[in-house]
């Protein structure tokens, strides 16, 4: 019996996209890109505070942990419209969403790692900001695609996924939501 993995992200590639919406995603999506920075904030404030208390017991609290979570799934939602990945606009707040997206939250958080996790994230923003280039141009190519064949070719969706995915799962190791490095690799995790 395998255990199920402790983070998951995956996206799957629609049939079909529309050449009007690669237009106009940029201005949709503004509403919540505004109340994303609101919650993105608060978020923030919310896991400095965690930060403290995992410090001092060992523990994040699950009702912090389930609301920055929730503040991942939905930012999740929105970057995966806003990459041409689905056509199904986010839903604001909760809701029915073509993603699967899910995080194991841990019963206990390391003390020394809280401490040490900063110098961990620099190489990870290294390669963050390699896999972020290597997204503008794949992007490119799938605007493109999607304006000539209403759809995205399989490799650079499955590239497209793979870079949402490794900056959601360093994401919410930086938040503390996890302790479990995130690596340097684009797939889900097998555990």
């Amino acid at each position: 019996m395998q255990a199920a993995p402790h983070f998951y992200f995956d996206v799957e590639q629609p049939q079909k996209l529309s050449r009007l919406l690669i237009f106009v995603k940029w201005l949709l999506i503004i509403p919540h890109t505004v109340i994303l920075s609101v919650f993105g904030f608060v978020a923030s404030l919310a896991a400095f505070a965690a930060w403290f208390i995992i410090l001092f017991t060992g523990v994040f609290p699950p009702d912090i942990w389930r609301f920055v979570f929730y503040y991942m799934q939905w930012n999740a939602r929105v970057s995966v419209y806003s990459v041409l990945l689905r056509d199904e606009y986010p839903p604001i707040g909760d809701g029915p969403y073509p993603l699967e997206f899910g995080l194991v939250r841990p019963e206990q958080s390391s003390r020394g790692l809280v401490i040490g996790r900063i110098f961990l994230a620099i190489p990870l923003g290294l390669w963050l900001c390699v896999l972020y280039l290597l997204l503008a141009i794949l992007l490119l190519i799938a605007w493109f695609s999607i304006l000539f064949t209403e759809n995205m070719p399989a490799g650079v969706f499955d590239r497209i996924v793979g870079i949402m995915r490794y900056s959601t799962r360093v994401n919410c190791y930086l938040y503390m939501l996890t302790d479990v490095w995130p690596g340097f690799h684009l797939e889900n995790p097998a555990m």
